[in-house]
């Protein structure tokens, strides 16, 4: 894929010298776009090219759509356990993170999200907040979340989408992952089932082709994108115009659907591997996902292992994870970890084995230490 990609950025560079060290309006080459928009269809989303935005990678693409509809002040939705960069965004935007619990079998808890929503009043500019100030927009991951890899059924989305657009709150949607599923066919992106007038879908090419290129895009209702290329005119102006039409050259050659499926496969294999190593060597009582799609692995660790003891004991010996409480604000999932499924081999099967023993020394000095106090 790398040397794939590479060429296809080497043979832009050599057809249009001119244009690719030129400059570029801030809403990106007009193929990628085109070719994003037939993709995103895919999904079930039908936005037109200028419905597209190129961004510096997903997470400008959430910036974007985060300063476009929210003010300081305002209460953002988001699950829990959440990535870690979106309490980051909303921290520098001065923005409150509402916690809204995640199932590993079927993501967003809609009861909750509903209990959430009718506790203020809804009206102009959101639903309001239970701690104060609106609740302006919803940070989801539809499709494979981060971190448990969940995916939420058509029906969820529906009933979300409409609890979001009953009370005028936002929709901005991550679906970075939607196209790693490890079944027949691309789950509907939770923006299809969404008021186009109150959406945004923003997602990135970082985790299927490469990361250096920090292509993105954010997608939508024309004049919301219109409203975000404004506040991108002030923030990085315009992406990579080589790594965008490089990507384009990528995607219209087929290489980028060749590459898909093998890494599909790959990680498929990866997740029923890892599942097994943990299995076999994590203590008794550890439950984890069984992700759909995507990279990421959760694991839970029985309750009496912390998992920050368990952190420091790996790091000393090079193994690295990220800890549960990196995923919330309330330092909560305290004894869950997020392991990648990126590769699989020798090492990373020695390091997960490894890592199970460690976490059944620390479960066995948890229960001498509470026979003592016994």
């Amino acid at each position: 894929t790398a040397r794939q990609i590479i060429d296809s950025t080497v043979r832009v560079l050599r057809r249009y010298p001119e244009r690719v060290l030129g400059y570029e309006l801030p809403d990106g080459p007009e193929e990628l776009r085109q070719a994003i928009a037939k993709r995103l269809f895919r999904g079930g989303l039908t936005v037109r090219t200028d419905g597209v935005l190129i961004t510096a990678g997903c997470v400008e693409a959430v910036f974007l759509a985060l300063a476009t509809v929210c003010k300081p002040g305002d209460a953002v939705i988001v699950e829990s356990p959440a990535f870690f960069l979106f309490y980051q965004l909303l921290e520098q935007l001065g923005l409150r993170a509402v916690e809204i619990p995640s199932r590993c079998c079927d993501g967003l808890d809609v009861e909750a999200l509903e209990s959430a929503l009718e506790k203020g009043s809804a009206g102009e500019g959101g639903a309001g907040s239970a701690d104060g100030g609106r609740v302006r927009a919803a940070l989801l991951i539809g499709n494979f979340t981060n971190p448990m890899g969940s995916l939420i059924p058509d029906e969820n989305k529906r009933r979300i989408a409409e609890l979001l657009s009953r009370h005028g709150v936002y929709l901005i949607e991550d679906d970075m992952y939607a196209e790693l599923h490890f079944g027949p066919t691309r789950p509907r992106s939770l923006a299809s089932f969404a008021d186009p007038d109150l959406s945004f879908l923003a997602a990135s090419f970082s985790k299927t082709i490469a990361p250096g290129y920090r292509i993105g895009w954010l997608a939508g209702r024309e004049q919301l994108i219109e409203r975000a290329r404004q506040t991108k005119l002030v923030t990085s102006v315009v992406s990579s115009k080589p790594a965008a039409l490089g990507i384009a050259e990528f995607l219209e050659n087929g290489s980028y659907d060749r590459t898909l499926r093998a890494a599909r496969v790959r990680y498929a294999e990866n997740i029923v591997r890892l599942r097994e190593a943990v299995f076999e060597s994590f203590p008794e009582g550890t439950t984890s996902t069984r992700p759909e799609g995507g990279m990421m692995f959760w694991v839970a660790l029985p309750p009496a292992v912390d998992v920050f003891p368990l952190y420091e004991s790996a790091r000393a010996e090079g193994i690295v994870f990220a800890p549960g409480p990196m995923f919330s604000l309330r330092n909560t999932y305290r004894n869950g970890l997020r392991i990648g499924a990126v590769r699989w081999e020798v090492r990373v099967d020695r390091a997960v084995r490894r890592l199970g023993a460690l976490a059944t020394t620390l479960l066995q000095e948890s229960k001498k230490r509470n026979a003592r106090r016994a």
